[in-house]
């Protein structure tokens, strides 16, 4: 009966020391699902995006808004709208849409590539081409900018013919660890707390 009593006891201290260090394993595990997940979400999201508006040729302004407001929805609740019964993360998200577009006009973006194609395309942007309040500026290049100004540009126009569209969508994302993660102070110095995922699709 001592002796039993003592491997109790025992297993008890054990499993005081072994605690903390299951809970980070758990813990973690949570944040890393969470993680992959966003990932997964903001590549679906600008895919989307570009997918939907590479099928017409004219977009307007309203149809630009409904893509926009569709994608975003579809990724509730990691990207919440106001206004539309969801107020989780409103301020940790941001879409952006532009089109690259050719201008046979000769100009500032009139300029050979370095094979000696020539380069006519600029990036076109409304200051209404974007959602979500955590605001960035756009990776690729602000509006009216030459497309060979953007290495990512340069390389996906490179050797393209005339009278193309290009379809671009960028994400950002705000991490923050989940909640209720009680060791969410221990975890997040390790964690990556911006995330960004962009997406082109080309149009002819």
């Amino acid at each position: 009966m001592k002796l039993s009593r003592q491997q109790k006891g025992q297993s008890i201290v054990e499993l005081t020391f072994a605690m903390p260090l299951l809970l980070v394993l758990v813990f973690g595990a949570i944040e890393f699902s969470n993680l992959i997940d966003l990932n997964l979400i903001l590549t679906h999201t600008t895919r989307e995006m570009t997918n939907l508006t590479s099928r017409d040729r004219v977009l307007t302004e309203a149809e630009i808004q409904n893509y926009l407001n569709a994608v975003t929805d579809t990724a509730k609740p990691t990207m919440c709208r106001d206004g539309v019964g969801c107020t989780q993360n409103t301020g940790q998200w941001y879409v952006i849409y532009t089109q690259v577009i050719y201008d046979s006009v000769p100009g500032p973006c009139g300029l050979p590539l370095n094979n000696g194609d020539p380069d006519y395309y600029r990036i076109r942007r409304m200051a209404t081409w974007t959602k979500g309040s955590f605001v960035h500026n756009s990776k690729i290049g602000e509006n009216g900018a030459c497309a060979s100004d953007s290495a990512d540009l340069a390389i996906t126009i490179k050797g393209m013919s005339g009278n193309q569209i290009f379809h671009v969508a960028e994400a950002f994302y705000d991490y923050r660890p989940n909640t209720l993660t009680p060791i969410e102070g221990f975890l997040g110095f390790a964690l990556p707390d911006f995330f960004y995922d962009r997406s082109i699709f080309s149009q002819t």
